[in-house]
């Protein structure tokens, strides 16, 4: 450990803040610095692909080239990870392509994606707890990730929020209020159109919702699964149930189940207990990815039979000294 290593972020910096404690005393890799780049250097990325970062450690000898730490973006899960435009280098996150990758979930729900298990570490941990929750006056939240589809045909998955919106509607009464937070316009045009008083709330990060009672129904994504950590009633739809670690989520069936005190509904679902959530990452902690460094168990031949001429071309530009 060198503690005059530089540590730079290449990437989207507010991606970082899930992770270090403070981001903006990193670094920005770029056209001026990445020459200059040493092996007592470190360069964090939360890209879940980084051409760049590809090229360094799988073309590199460790101990000629920077250490290198990267951060999974969002919420890790199979279906994702071997969607098509995924399946380069046998899947997203299948080999880790860096000396360590931090994720933001229990490394037991990703044994069936990540192959090298020994090169993950974890911001959290905890146990998978049976909760209920009676709720007076409860609103749905449909949820959708940047892409719901995860190789589905489309048609399917809108198919299945309209029925789920229906079904809600049908059980809690015309009048319960019912969301979208959506940005995918695939999804969100049409289930507008099909679904009357349905109103898209966009990114949830930035809805004025009350989540005292608020239930979240929905396609495996970020969203969904933060919040599912923070405890409130989260449901996956069921057609998406073979593409997420069995146990994690409760069904959507599981809600239309439910069990009622007089006429107020009783919510069950699964929730996290024992959550041990780790400090973000100090200068310190992020130095001591440098005595972790490896070697490649992927061959440099790889990177040129995987090479994305499109996403290395945005990742040049990505370097421009701002």
């Amino acid at each position: 450990m060198n503690l005059d290593s530089n540590i730079y972020y290449f990437g989207n910096k507010n991606r970082l803040s899930h992770y270090i404690a403070d981001p903006h005393a990193l670094l920005k890799l770029s056209w001026k610095n990445v020459f200059k780049l040493t092996s007592n250097d470190i360069i964090i990325s939360p890209r879940p692909r980084s051409t760049l970062l590809e090229y360094l450690f799988l073309c590199s000898k460790p101990d000629k080239r920077p250490a290198l730490l990267q951060l999974a973006d969002g919420f890790v899960f199979f279906a994702n990870s071997n969607k098509k435009q995924n399946r380069r280098y046998g899947g997203l996150y299948r080999n880790v392509i860096a000396d360590v990758l931090i994720i933001n979930q229990p490394i037991c729900e990703v044994d069936d994606v990540v192959s090298e298990i020994d090169r993950i570490e974890t911001m959290i941990t905890y146990k998978i707890n049976n909760s209920s929750k009676l709720i007076e006056d409860p609103c749905f939240v449909l949820v959708a990730s940047n892409d719901p589809f995860l190789d589905r045909g489309v048609t399917s998955c809108i198919d299945e929020y309209v029925e789920a919106y229906r079904k809600i509607k049908l059980l809690f009464g015309d009048d319960v209020k019912v969301y979208l937070s959506s940005v995918n316009p695939k999804l969100t045009k049409p289930l507008l159109g099909l679904c009357k008083d349905l109103k898209n709330i966009g990114p949830l990060s930035g809805a004025e919702l009350c989540l005292d009672n608020s239930v979240f129904v929905g396609s495996p994504g970020t969203v969904i699964h933060e919040r599912f950590i923070s405890g409130q009633p989260t449901y996956l739809l069921s057609g998406y149930a073979d593409g997420v670690k069995s146990g994690k989520f409760s069904l959507f069936h599981e809600l239309i189940n439910r069990e009622k005190i007089g006429s107020q509904p009783i919510f069950k679902y699964k929730s996290p207990k024992y959550v041990v959530k780790r400090n973000k990452l100090t200068r310190s902690d992020i130095l001591e990815v440098s005595i972790k460094k490896r070697r490649s168990a992927i061959t440099f031949l790889s990177f040129f039979r995987e090479l994305q001429l499109h996403v290395l071309i945005h990742e040049l530009k990505m370097l421009t000294f701002k």
